[in-house]
Order: C-alpha cells, then sequence, then structure tokens
C-alpha cells in the first residue's frame, strides 16, 4: 500500500491470510467499518521475513543500528549478528526501501517462542509500526507451531509493557539484570491454553 496518508510512505507486502479481516454487514456501524478499514489497510502492508526475503547486507547494518541506537543493550549487535539470526527477523520498511522498524521472533522450545527487541525507528513512532510487527510475529509464531510467547522488558519501559499487555501478554515475573542495572519484566501469551 502506497501513500496511505498524511505523512505515510511505507510500502509492505501482506502474508496475512485473505480472510483475516472480519467481514461487516450494511448495518454495521461506521466505527465498526471504520476498524475494520484499518484492519484491511495493516493488512495489506508489507512484513517482510527473512526467510522469505534474504537480508542484505545493507539492511543488517541498518537493524543493528536501530536496535543499538533505539535500546539499552547490554550487548551491541552487528551486522554479523543480525545475519547470523536473518530468519528470524521481521521488518518494515520504507518506500525507499530502509529499515524503519524490526523484530526478531526465535523458536526457544518446541512450544515456545520469544519475541526479541520489538524496535521502531523515532520518526516512524505512532504509525502502527509495533502494533503490525507484534500481530505479524505471533502470525509467524502460530505457524510454527508456537503454544506460548514470552518476551522481556525493562520495567521502566512503559509504552512497550503496555503495548504486549494491550495484545494479552500478562506479567509472570520480574528480576533484577546485573549487567545493565534494570529490572526486567517476563510477560508471557498463552497461544493455546490447557483445557
Amino acid at each position: 500500500m502506497e501513500g496511505t496518508g498524511a505523512g505515510q510512505h511505507i510500502v509492505l507486502r501482506s502474508h496475512a491470510p485473505p480472510n483475516s479481516v472480519e467481514r461487516i454487514s450494511a448495518r454495521s456501524s461506521l466505527s465498526l467499518l471504520a476498524r475494520a478499514t484499518r484492519r484491511a489497510e495493516a493488512a495489506q502492508l508489507q512484513t517482510l521475513v527473512g526467510k522469505h526475503m534474504a537480508l542484505s547486507e545493507a539492511h543488517a547494518d541498518q537493524i543493528a543500528a536501530l536496535l543499538n541506537e533505539r535500546n539499552e543493550l547490554t550487548v551491541q549487535f552487528s551486522r554479523e549478528r543480525v545475519l547470523d539470526h536473518a530468519a528470524n527477523y521481521l521488518c518494515r520498511y520504507s518506500e525507499a526501501g530502509e529499515v524503519v522498524a524490526c523484530v526478531e521472533v526465535k523458536c526457544v522450545q518446541w512450544y515456545q517462542t520469544e519475541i526479541l527487541h520489538l524496535t521502531v525507528a523515532a520518526s516512524e513512532e505512532r504509525k502502527g509500526h509495533a502494533r503490525a510487527l507484534l500481530c505479524e510475529a505471533e502470525r509467524v509464531a502460530r505457524a510454527n507451531g508456537a503454544r506460548l510467547l514470552q518476551c522481556t522488558i525493562r520495567q521502566d519501559n512503559i509504552a512497550s509493557r503496555k503495548l504486549f499487555e494491550s495484545y494479552g501478554y500478562e506479567n509472570t515475573s520480574t528480576f533484577f539484570n546485573r549487567r545493565s542495572g534494570n529490572n526486567i519484566v517476563v510477560l508471557q501469551k498463552v497461544l493455546d491454553p490447557a483445557r
């Protein structure tokens, strides 16, 4: 989708199934129609997955720079570190092909997937990139058989915590990271609840 609104400059492909947007009847309220329209637009936006499109060295450099700039990391990212896990990355790109947001989706157990470093460039905040990537990360995890999603977030990163909590993640524990000096919140979302 190109040029969907003032300042919108994302060119993305959708991996969402055609039936992923609910149908709206003619009697639906305008607010429901507006929400469905936003969902349909979001479904048309591209989220490129490393295994569907090889990451270039330039994109790996952009991801590393974005992660290092926007996060309080104890270990810095490099091109090599990103390329070693290229198949795990979901990215959003500008029309010029620059990485504007990314997340790593890593299978850590047969049943568990970790969502790592969901990051958006400062100039691209509040444009829906984090939400779109979080939805795509969950879709990818489900497609790969995950039963449980987990992420860790600094306790003082309220915006990120609220985003994940709004998608059903629950705080399961908090620990102190001696290397960073931060309290870290562990959030989990069960995809396949016990019966």
